[in-house]
Protein backbone atom coordinates (compact mmCIF):
# COMPACT_ATOMS: atom_id res chain seq x y z
CA UNK A 1 0.00 0.00 0.00
CA UNK A 2 1.12 3.51 -0.94
CA UNK A 3 -0.05 6.66 0.68
CA UNK A 4 -2.00 9.10 -1.42
CA UNK A 5 -3.16 12.71 -1.09
CA UNK A 6 -6.62 14.21 -0.26
CA UNK A 7 -6.48 15.67 -3.68
CA UNK A 8 -5.97 12.40 -5.61
CA UNK A 9 -8.78 10.98 -3.58
CA UNK A 10 -11.08 14.26 -4.47
CA UNK A 11 -10.19 13.55 -8.03
CA UNK A 12 -11.49 10.25 -8.04
CA UNK A 13 -14.35 11.20 -6.54
CA UNK A 14 -15.09 13.65 -8.96
CA UNK A 15 -14.23 11.77 -11.74
CA UNK A 16 -16.45 9.35 -11.02
CA UNK A 17 -19.65 11.31 -10.05
CA UNK A 18 -19.50 13.55 -13.42
CA UNK A 19 -20.34 10.44 -15.27
CA UNK A 20 -23.26 9.80 -12.50
CA UNK A 21 -26.93 10.40 -13.62
CA UNK A 22 -27.50 12.12 -10.15
CA UNK A 23 -24.63 14.49 -9.95
CA UNK A 24 -23.06 14.76 -13.25
CA UNK A 25 -24.80 17.58 -14.58
CA UNK A 26 -24.59 19.56 -11.56
CA UNK A 27 -20.41 18.90 -11.79
CA UNK A 28 -20.36 19.90 -15.60
CA UNK A 29 -22.64 23.09 -14.45
CA UNK A 30 -20.01 23.87 -11.46
CA UNK A 31 -17.15 23.67 -14.26
CA UNK A 32 -18.70 26.47 -16.52
CA UNK A 33 -19.32 28.11 -13.57
CA UNK A 34 -15.46 28.27 -12.77
CA UNK A 35 -14.81 29.12 -16.47
CA UNK A 36 -13.10 25.80 -16.48
CA UNK A 37 -14.06 22.21 -18.59
CA UNK A 38 -13.89 18.57 -18.00
CA UNK A 39 -9.84 18.66 -18.45
CA UNK A 40 -9.69 19.85 -14.46
CA UNK A 41 -11.19 16.33 -13.93
CA UNK A 42 -9.60 14.30 -17.25
CA UNK A 43 -6.36 16.18 -17.80
CA UNK A 44 -5.75 16.93 -14.24
CA UNK A 45 -2.39 18.61 -12.82
CA UNK A 46 -2.02 17.34 -9.20
CA UNK A 47 0.77 20.10 -8.84
CA UNK A 48 -1.45 22.46 -10.05
CA UNK A 49 -2.97 24.21 -6.79
CA UNK A 50 -5.18 26.09 -8.28
CA UNK A 51 -6.97 23.46 -9.76
CA UNK A 52 -6.52 21.61 -6.57
CA UNK A 53 -8.50 24.45 -5.30
CA UNK A 54 -11.20 24.61 -7.83
CA UNK A 55 -11.69 20.25 -7.37
CA UNK A 56 -12.51 21.56 -3.65
CA UNK A 57 -14.91 24.11 -4.45
CA UNK A 58 -17.07 21.65 -6.70
CA UNK A 59 -16.65 18.60 -4.07
CA UNK A 60 -17.84 21.92 -1.66
CA UNK A 61 -21.05 22.43 -3.88
CA UNK A 62 -21.78 18.99 -4.56
CA UNK A 63 -21.11 16.60 -1.52
CA UNK A 64 -20.69 19.12 1.09
CA UNK A 65 -16.54 18.22 1.36
CA UNK A 66 -15.41 18.88 3.76
CA UNK A 67 -17.74 19.01 6.93
CA UNK A 68 -21.56 19.53 4.99
CA UNK A 69 -24.19 16.74 3.62
CA UNK A 70 -22.16 13.45 2.90
CA UNK A 71 -19.13 14.94 4.49
CA UNK A 72 -21.27 16.22 7.57
CA UNK A 73 -19.34 15.04 11.01
CA UNK A 74 -16.41 13.61 8.92
CA UNK A 75 -12.99 13.36 10.34
CA UNK A 76 -10.26 15.99 9.52
CA UNK A 77 -7.20 13.53 10.43
CA UNK A 78 -7.70 10.94 7.38
CA UNK A 79 -4.80 9.25 6.46
CA UNK A 80 -5.21 7.71 2.77
CA UNK A 81 -3.47 4.82 0.48
CA UNK A 82 -4.29 3.05 -2.61
CA UNK A 83 -4.85 -0.52 -2.51
CA UNK A 84 -6.21 -3.82 -4.95
CA UNK A 85 -9.19 -5.40 -3.63
CA UNK A 86 -10.29 -8.99 -4.57
CA UNK A 87 -13.93 -9.73 -4.98
CA UNK A 88 -13.56 -11.46 -1.45
CA UNK A 89 -13.23 -8.32 0.15
CA UNK A 90 -15.69 -6.58 -2.10
CA UNK A 91 -18.00 -8.34 -0.51
CA UNK A 92 -16.99 -7.81 2.77
CA UNK A 93 -17.84 -4.14 2.42
CA UNK A 94 -20.50 -2.07 4.25
CA UNK A 95 -22.60 0.43 2.79
CA UNK A 96 -23.42 3.67 4.07
CA UNK A 97 -26.04 4.15 6.41
CA UNK A 98 -28.40 5.82 4.70
CA UNK A 99 -32.22 4.36 4.64
CA UNK A 100 -32.37 2.78 1.14
CA UNK A 101 -28.89 0.91 1.40
CA UNK A 102 -29.77 -0.21 4.66
CA UNK A 103 -32.98 -1.45 3.06
CA UNK A 104 -31.64 -3.22 0.56
CA UNK A 105 -29.25 -5.04 2.48
CA UNK A 106 -31.83 -6.22 4.61
CA UNK A 107 -29.97 -4.31 7.74
CA UNK A 108 -27.18 -5.47 7.51
CA UNK A 109 -25.21 -2.76 5.67
CA UNK A 110 -23.37 -5.80 3.92
CA UNK A 111 -22.56 -5.18 0.23
CA UNK A 112 -23.21 -8.33 -0.77
CA UNK A 113 -26.67 -8.74 0.61
CA UNK A 114 -27.69 -6.42 -1.90
CA UNK A 115 -27.49 -9.26 -4.53
CA UNK A 116 -29.81 -11.28 -2.17
CA UNK A 117 -32.47 -8.55 -2.62
CA UNK A 118 -31.74 -7.97 -6.07
CA UNK A 119 -32.35 -11.97 -6.83
CA UNK A 120 -35.55 -11.25 -4.38
CA UNK A 121 -36.98 -8.47 -6.44
CA UNK A 122 -38.96 -8.41 -8.99
CA UNK A 123 -39.36 -4.94 -9.89
CA UNK A 124 -35.85 -3.22 -8.91
CA UNK A 125 -35.84 0.31 -7.58
CA UNK A 126 -34.81 2.74 -10.79
CA UNK A 127 -31.47 3.29 -9.23
CA UNK A 128 -30.82 -0.23 -8.88
CA UNK A 129 -31.88 -1.13 -12.78
CA UNK A 130 -28.57 1.16 -13.28
CA UNK A 131 -26.03 -1.89 -12.21
CA UNK A 132 -26.97 -3.97 -15.70
CA UNK A 133 -25.14 -1.12 -17.50
CA UNK A 134 -22.05 -1.21 -15.17
CA UNK A 135 -22.23 -4.73 -15.53
CA UNK A 136 -21.82 -4.96 -19.05
CA UNK A 137 -19.45 -2.06 -19.06
CA UNK A 138 -17.13 -4.56 -16.65
CA UNK A 139 -17.82 -7.47 -19.14
CA UNK A 140 -16.64 -5.20 -22.19
CA UNK A 141 -12.92 -4.40 -20.09
CA UNK A 142 -13.75 -0.98 -19.22
CA UNK A 143 -11.86 0.58 -16.52
CA UNK A 144 -13.11 3.02 -13.89
CA UNK A 145 -11.90 5.50 -10.68
CA UNK A 146 -11.35 3.59 -7.54
CA UNK A 147 -13.66 3.19 -5.23
CA UNK A 148 -13.56 5.25 -1.93
CA UNK A 149 -13.86 3.45 1.13
CA UNK A 150 -13.52 4.79 4.56
CA UNK A 151 -12.94 3.22 8.44
CA UNK A 152 -11.57 2.93 11.31
CA UNK A 153 -10.11 0.12 11.17
CA UNK A 154 -9.17 -2.50 7.81
CA UNK A 155 -11.96 -5.15 9.10
CA UNK A 156 -15.08 -2.77 9.08
CA UNK A 157 -14.69 -0.43 5.66
CA UNK A 158 -17.65 1.91 4.38
CA UNK A 159 -18.16 2.44 1.29
CA UNK A 160 -17.93 6.47 0.44
CA UNK A 161 -18.34 6.38 -3.16
CA UNK A 162 -18.52 3.59 -5.95
CA UNK A 163 -21.44 1.45 -4.28
CA UNK A 164 -23.02 0.70 -7.58
CA UNK A 165 -19.16 -0.16 -9.19
CA UNK A 166 -19.07 -2.51 -6.55
CA UNK A 167 -22.01 -4.23 -6.70
CA UNK A 168 -21.80 -4.81 -9.91
CA UNK A 169 -18.02 -5.98 -9.52
CA UNK A 170 -19.93 -8.60 -7.51
CA UNK A 171 -22.86 -9.41 -9.89
CA UNK A 172 -19.89 -9.99 -12.82
CA UNK A 173 -18.13 -12.36 -10.15
CA UNK A 174 -15.29 -13.05 -11.82
CA UNK A 175 -12.71 -14.25 -9.44
CA UNK A 176 -9.62 -13.31 -11.42
CA UNK A 177 -10.75 -9.15 -11.13
CA UNK A 178 -8.64 -7.06 -8.35
CA UNK A 179 -10.29 -3.06 -7.89
CA UNK A 180 -8.84 -0.58 -6.59
CA UNK A 181 -9.44 1.93 -3.74
CA UNK A 182 -8.72 4.64 -2.26
CA UNK A 183 -8.95 3.99 1.67
CA UNK A 184 -9.13 6.71 4.49
CA UNK A 185 -8.17 5.80 7.71
CA UNK A 186 -9.42 7.25 10.93
CA UNK A 187 -9.55 6.76 14.61
CA UNK A 188 -12.66 9.50 14.58
CA UNK A 189 -13.73 7.66 11.58
CA UNK A 190 -17.15 6.53 13.92
CA UNK A 191 -17.78 10.37 14.11
CA UNK A 192 -19.03 10.67 10.64
CA UNK A 193 -22.72 10.63 10.09
CA UNK A 194 -22.62 7.94 7.69
CA UNK A 195 -20.60 5.45 9.29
Amino acid sequence: MSHISKDEVILAFLRAEYESNRFGSKISKMLIDLDRDKSLLFDANLKDNSENIDRRKIMSESRGYPDRSLFHGFPRDVIWEVEDLTLDQLSKLYVIKQGKWIHWTNETRMSREVLTYMSKTALLDAELDNISGIVDRIKNGESFPPVILVGTARDHLVILEGHMRIISYLVVADGSITVKAYIGMSPSMGKWHWY
